[in-house]
């Protein structure tokens, strides 16, 4: 049998295989990506690209590629339950001033969330990929078992010709989607709502500005005796896809037909529409998490570490906070600079946001049954009877439609989770814990205040560079740690000092008004919450590891004492 080697294996070429590979890359590090099926995703599955993972892609100046190429917002309005999208418009939730360059993202974020096919997004990040020296990627190449030992891990690869071969490596990361075959071999399983919910998707070439003129947007709930769906609107001209609710014991999607498609289709446009049939696809909605990340060398990142109903946007974008809090850590163990207890800190990290983020998602999905329950009069499903009521433009139904928008109004935590984007925490040894409580937190999840504290993303800040305004957020390396001070000769010294012990690359950036960087706004000096003389210190992956109010005793000891523990994660 073929043996080869490398130093990390990437086991799956979805959103989080290909960021793990740009990231390995940014790193300098050599490393082979395996994908079982022939290419990238041809049909369109995730589309929301949340605040956190725009600015992800920010690292490799790919952010205003995603937003040139999603949904414009002026695309984004509203979202709406209505009979047809021809027909009566039930209600709607406005996306106004929530999309886009909006003064709420720009107080909190360099760019903004983008909607875009997740086809088209692994397009965008593969072609970024797939031009680095240290990534050798391959197609029709499926991982039939993982094992390892105290010094390498070892993946099995077999070819459409059957052919056997082995992949030696340092490290593995098993971003293998739901049915992950690492996974598998590692003895995890997935915990919690097998089934929520299965759906067939209808992937459509339809041009449907005009039946949308009114309510430009994303996402229309369509409810009526006989059709119930959801259009997600990925491109008003062309691009489209309609899910379908179905009970497996009544319906067997593989039989279900064009002929069928088309019978739905017509139904949930309820006008004439000249439409193309681009692919129909059925999948099974979960709400669950691995019971483990990881073990040894080998580890879980995105759908192979747990799969979220669509109902918040949530899956890719905790798939890309995986990786960006992992492959940091992995980059240390390789050079030497961490001891392997870091890597434990993956799990005890990002575990619980996962389980925050599948509770709300399933939440959502659940609540949207409050509003077909309103919609429907009580009853389970749309009568003649309730849709000819809904219509009459009576003062009863006037009242049951005021109702109506009543329970709509509380969705919009379905829609808008900056809160949960931008606010989770930390909490493991590689994080020193702060001295101050965090303010309390946000009461609902589309509102969000930042903060500077331990264990939370390094706020966005305007800073005043010469001429131009730039982001704290862009001042932080993923190749190091930065330290964020008022006075850049108090802590140069102890940052260079301290770097050379432990090994690594402290960047300093002072922002003082004679210095590089000027608070112009007030931000660092509002958001910071530190004396002149203190310090923050960010990781990486952008999460603030300590902060020190004041400068302590001897601020080269203490510096190297907290980066001690952090890469150690004692």
């Amino acid at each position: 049998m073929t043996v080869e080697t490398t130093p990390v294996i990437v086991v799956g070429c979805g959103p989080a295989g290909i960021l793990s590979s740009m990231l390995l890359t940014k790193l300098g590090i050599a490393h082979r990506v395996i994908e079982s099926r022939g290419g990238l995703h041809e049909l369109p599955q995730a589309h929301v690209v949340k605040l956190r993972t725009m600015e992800i892609l920010r690292q490799f100046d790919l952010d205003e590629t995603v937003i040139e190429k999603a949904t414009p917002t002026s695309f984004q309005q509203y979202i709406t339950w209505r009979e047809s999208l021809a027909g009566t418009v039930f209600g709607s939730v406005s996306m106004v001033g929530r999309k886009g360059v909006t003064e709420r993202h720009q107080a909190t974020s360099p760019t903004y969330p983008a909607n875009i096919p997740q086809n088209e997004f692994e397009e965008i990040t593969y072609d970024s990929a797939k031009e680095s020296k240290f990534a050798e990627f391959s197609f029709d190449l499926r991982c039939v078992d993982v094992f390892q030992d105290n010094d390498k891990a070892t993946v099995v690869v077999e070819d459409r010709a059957g052919q056997r071969s082995e992949i030696v490596a340092d490290y593995v990361l098993g971003a293998d989607g739901v049915a992950s075959t690492v996974r598998e071999k590692l003895g995890f399983e997935l915990q919690g709502d097998a089934s929520l919910q299965k759906w067939i998707a209808i992937v459509i070439d339809a041009d449907l500005t005009e039946l949308l003129s009114e309510f430009p947007g994303v996402l229309h709930w369509i409810r009526s005796p006989s059709c119930t769906g959801v259009f997600i609107v990925h491109n008003v001209r062309n691009c489209s896809v309609f899910m379908v609710p179905y009970d497996e014991s009544v319906v067997d999607p593989a039989g279900y037909t064009e002929e069928d498609a088309r019978e739905t289709l017509a139904a949930a446009f309820g006008a004439e529409v000249p439409c193309r049939i681009v692919g129909i696809d059925n999948w099974n909605m979960q709400a669950q998490v691995a019971n483990g990340y990881g073990n040894g060398r080998i580890f879980l990142v995105g759908d192979a570490a747990h799969r979220f109903p669509p109902t918040g946007g949530m899956g890719l974008n905790t798939g890309a906070q995986d990786v960006f809090n992992l492959v940091w850590k992995i980059a240390y163990c390789l050079s030497g600079v961490a001891s392997s207890e870091l890597l434990q800190s993956y799990e005890l990290e990002c575990k619980p946001v996962a389980l925050v983020n599948c509770a709300h998602s399933k939440s959502n999905f659940l609540n949207l049954f409050d509003v077909d329950k309103t919609i429907f009069g009580g009853s389970s499903e749309m009568d003649d009877s309730r849709l000819e009521l809904l219509k009459s433009n009576s003062e009863e139904s006037r009242r049951e439609l005021a109702d109506i928008q009543s329970i709509i109004d509380e969705q919009l935590p379905h829609f808008d989770t900056t809160a949960l984007d931008l606010g989770y925490k930390y909490e493991s040894g590689a994080v020193i814990e702060d001295e101050v409580p965090e303010p309390e937190g946000n009461v609902v999840v589309f509102e969000f205040e930042q903060f500077c504290r331990s264990g939370y993303r390094f706020p966005h800040m305007r800073l005043q560079c010469g001429e131009r305004e730039i982001s704290s957020i862009d001042l932080i390396d993923y190749r190091a740690f930065t330290i964020f001070c008022g006075d850049e000769d108090r802590w140069s010294a102890a940052a260079e000092d301290a770097a050379d012990r432990a090994g690594l690359t402290i960047n300093v950036v002072a922002i003082a008004e004679e210095g590089r960087y000027q608070d112009a706004h007030g931000d660092w000096g509002r958001l910071a919450e530190i004396e002149v003389d203190g310090a923050v210190l960010v990781r990486p992956d952008g999460q603030v590891c300590w902060r020190s109010i004041t400068e302590p005793d001897s601020p080269a000891d203490e510096l190297a004492r907290v980066l001690k523990t952090i890469v150690s994660a004692d």
